[in-house]
């Protein structure tokens, strides 16, 4: 127990006298340290000329201090450059997209302009056929509306898909009325007189319906149906499904057949070289009835054409444009 505590006396002093040597070494050493870093150093500036010589004294520490700092600022200043080098690649970048962006939005933009104007075209061509076929009482309840061609440019991309969206719902209800009707439609169709009365498609309106001076008398009286003009002998058909109702002679009207069609309509055709049709003979949209001549009285060859409904003359080229449009 004695030698323990003489061993435990021998280890205290041996680690006092070590951490006082210690701190002696350090105390040295830190002295030192200052002394050196206090120590002046003396920096001449010689100029070429005669002037006098400018003399820098500066410590070590100073110096020292100073190195640190522009080492720093070194430092700080590549990795700046380093960054703003890095960041005008992404914006460089970024520009490159951009443009890929916007030229790639404004390609979008003019096919949406492309598929409106189709759409909206379609839409008013739909409008104009339910307006007829279906009756506007029944257009009028599905639905129309929207911004003209010209406003839809003003209109961001996702607004023109959203109008887009609005007229396609807008004629899709027309499309699916319309196929619910299709026989009555067909049968509408073949019993209208809406087929260019030559078998050819030749000829060209040469006197309106309305008010004109008349061709032989001069007067002024009112045309009640279209002259079309092709050439002596051209094949006259009829413009719609029906049977005939007068074939012959008629004042005026020279060498005429008048057909009777569903839905109180009649068509005439005038100034016939000769009919090639008799009274009660049914006929068919587009088949031949006669040939275009100068019988009665005209001023040259043509065709006299007449629409009348319930005993009512209309404008026949009503009756013309549906078909040159639409069938």
């Amino acid at each position: 127990m004695k030698s323990f505590k003489n061993w435990e006396k021998r280890l205290a002093g041996s680690l006092e006298q070590f951490f006082n040597r210690f701190f002696h070494y350090v105390s040295v050493k830190w002295e030192h340290f200052i002394k050196k870093g206090n120590e002046k150093v003396t920096l001449m500036l010689i100029p070429h000329n005669q002037k006098k010589i400018l003399n820098v004294h500066m410590s070590i520490f100073s110096i020292a201090f100073f190195i640190i700092m522009l080492s720093v600022l070194f430092i700080v200043f590549f990795i700046s450059i380093s960054t703003l080098a890095s960041t005008a690649d992404q914006m460089s970048h970024f520009k490159l997209q951009y443009l890929k962006y916007r030229a790639n939005y404004e390609d979008i933009v003019d096919k949406v302009n492309d598929i409106y104007q189709s759409i909206y075209k379609t839409r008013t061509e739909a409008t104009n056929l339910a307006n007829f076929f279906l009756g506007q009482k029944n257009w009028s309840k599905m639905g129309i509306g929207g911004p003209d061609v010209e406003k839809m440019k003003d209109l961001d991309p996702y607004e023109q898909l959203a109008e887009i969206s609005n007229n396609v719902d807008s004629f899709y209800s027309i499309f699916v009325e319309w196929n619910r009707r299709q026989p009555y439609m067909k049968d509408l169709a073949e019993n209208w007189p809406s087929r260019w009365p030559f078998v050819d498609g030749s000829g060209v309106i040469t006197s309106p319906y309305g008010l004109r001076r008349h061709p032989v008398r001069g007067d002024i009286l009112f045309h009640t149906g279209l002259d079309i003009a092709s050439f002596p002998g051209a094949l006259v058909c009829a413009t719609a499904n029906g049977v005939v109702k007068f074939s012959g002679w008629r004042e005026g009207y020279g060498i005429a057949v008048v057909i009777e069609h569903p839905r109180g309509i009649e068509t005439l055709y005038g100034h016939l070289m000769i009919s090639l049709v008799r009274v009660g003979q049914v006929v068919k949209k587009g088949q031949t009835i006669g040939k275009e001549g100068a019988t009665g009285q005209v001023t040259g060859p043509h065709l006299h054409y007449e629409v009348r409904l319930n005993g009512h003359w209309e404008d026949p080229e009503k009756f013309l444009h549906l078909f040159l449009e639409y069938f």
